[in-house]
């Protein structure tokens, strides 16, 4: 009591980190951007009371917030395990387990995080599974690039009639479609562990690292010269090219649906899904930026209950 008597307490207020001192024994009192000061702190007289009660509200808020976003992810990660199980039977079995595995432990470490428990052995699966499914990712980007290839080169080896050929195009979308729905599958799983990895502190620089890689990998898919928009292209030059001696007009025409079938039925789907990963990713990260809104309830300066605005 007497030592506390004799300090003096100030309220911190600043938009942003404090400043670290140079020799590493605490901070300055301002925020800086590493190239300017970005704002000054501003100090408010506060005691030993304020303190011990703005220390239990953030415990109200923390746990508040958890819970919101909770749902959320758990919902998610459901959904994942769901479409992974549906793929299962096209899948390699090695591969399979890794992200089953990773997208398990992260239903079952998701809640306990979200509330706080921050221990370093969480924290570095989170790092482990990062490695493990983007070395999954890489293989299937390697193997949806061959897929492209065979079908930007493809040619009709039938003598007479395109069926032969048709028959290798929907091969190859088929194969195609596969792969892209285990790559989107890792890449959501890599989103989840990065949402959890926010909640750890001094992952900052690591989480704003981890994010735009994995924003880069959507855009491999989505972007101008992404996967879906080229193999489209390509099965289109096919199309616009699809006739050959021995084929009725007719049967020319049935190739070219049945191929073009072949395409609204994978290609459109792949991108939305690819799309709507996006908004929920952009959604996971903003929401864990934003500050918590509470309806607080006080009584004799003890917190009694609190509700998400």
């Amino acid at each position: 009591a007497n030592a506390v008597s004799g300090e003096s307490y100030m309220k911190v207020v600043i938009n942003g980190p404090l400043q670290l001192a140079r020799d590493g024994n605490g901070f300055r009192g301002f925020s800086h951007d590493g190239k300017h000061i970005t704002e000054h702190a501003r100090l408010f007289e506060a005691n030993i009371s304020d303190v011990v009660n703005a220390g239990a509200l953030f415990n109200v808020a923390s746990f508040a917030l958890a819970q919101k976003h909770l749902a959320d992810i758990s919902a998610r990660l459901d959904q994942i395990k769901k479409d992974v199980d549906k793929i299962a039977s096209f899948q390699k079995l090695e591969r399979d387990s890794v992200m089953k595995g990773a997208i398990e432990y992260l239903q079952q470490v998701a809640p306990v995080v979200l509330e706080g428990d921050l221990r370093p052995a969480i924290e570095q699966k989170l790092e482990d599974y990062e490695s493990e499914l983007l070395a999954k990712q890489k293989h299937l980007k390697a193997e949806l690039d061959a897929i492209l290839d065979q079908v930007k080169n493809a040619k009709d080896e039938g003598k007479f009639g395109m069926g032969t050929f048709r028959d290798k195009l929907i091969e190859l979308q088929t194969e195609f479609q596969e792969s892209a729905n285990q790559w989107k599958l890792c890449l959501a799983a890599r989103m989840m562990a990065c949402r959890l990895l926010c909640s750890f502190p001094g992952t900052a620089l690591t989480v704003k690292v981890r994010e735009r890689a994995i924003r880069e990998d959507l855009n491999q898919m989505l972007g101008e010269h992404g996967l879906a928009g080229l193999i489209e292209a390509a099965l289109n030059t096919h199309l616009g090219a699809f006739s050959a001696y021995g084929d009725s007009r007719i049967e020319q025409q049935a190739n070219r649906e049945t191929l073009k079938i072949i395409q609204m039925a994978t290609l459109p789907p792949l991108r939305q899904d690819a799309l709507q990963l996006q908004r929920e990713f952009d959604s996971l990260m903003l929401e864990n930026e934003k500050p918590v809104e509470l309806l607080i309830s006080v009584r004799d300066g003890q917190v009694q209950e609190a509700v998400v605005l």
